[in-house]
């Protein structure tokens, strides 16, 4: 059967590596004990899980889509650590597409209270933040999708992420072009819109991303390296 996985680098990023979740125990909260060391899994190598999850059906083909992030000066070699990361995916066989941030400027309102010695009218409840937000990635991700379904360049495709804005596309492949999508979902709890429209849809095991690393030094050949970021171990 043929196979092609679809992955949404940045949900993957956010929902693993950035969001600390929480688990409910009983009444109380507690937090991931499994954080910290996804911390030491960002080397993750793709296809390994996705084969894992479809054994009958692994990926031939496997997209990943993301943008490139910029270094802040509070964390200089960022933007180096996600060009090694994605050098190694294409090593390892992975498409890669990339896509950019851009500026935006969107209207908010104030929920906490300034401390001023100015008349209270003079205090705005709504302001204008300047934000950095990932653009394309979501969109060429569905498109592709799409795409690949309408022209039969897939019987079953995998979708790795949580974001409803794929609900479209998802639904278009499943439910006009009458191929399977199983959705992954990088977060514990899947999201009701994708499961509505998906073939299936689970959530990834935390486990299987400290599970499947690349190797810490990948020959590339005989010249050319590609080494594990030292922050990452």
């Amino acid at each position: 059967m043929k196979t092609i996985a679809y992955v949404d680098g940045f949900n993957l990023y956010f929902a693993c590596f950035h969001h600390q979740e929480f688990q409910e125990d009983g009444e109380r909260q507690r937090r991931d004990p499994l954080f910290e060391r996804l911390q030491r899994g960002k080397w993750l190598d793709i296809g390994a899980p996705l084969r894992r999850v479809s054994p009958d059906a692994p990926p031939d083909v496997i997209h990943y889509f993301t943008a490139r992030v910029s270094s802040p000066a509070s964390d200089p070699d960022r933007a180096e650590r996600q060009q090694t990361y994605l050098r190694a995916l294409e090593w390892a066989g992975v498409n890669v597409h990339i896509a950019q941030f851009k500026k935006v400027t969107k209207p908010g309102r104030l929920k906490t209270r300034i401390a001023c010695q100015a008349a209270i009218r003079s205090v705005p409840d709504r302001v204008h933040v300047e934000l950095r937000e990932e653009k394309g990635s979501d969109v060429h991700l569905g498109a592709m999708l799409v795409r690949d379904a309408f022209t039969s360049r897939f019987e079953r495709a995998i979708v790795v992420s949580n974001d409803t804005d794929l609900a479209p596309a998802i639904d278009m492949a499943v439910a006009q072009a009458g191929k399977t999508v199983h959705v992954i979902s990088p977060y514990r709890q899947p999201s009701t819109t994708l499961q509505r429209v998906a073939s299936n849809m689970e959530p990834l095991a935390r486990e299987l991303i400290l599970e499947c690393q690349l190797p810490d030094e990948i020959r590339v050949n005989e010249k050319r390296r590609i080494t594990k970021p030292a922050a990452w171990h």
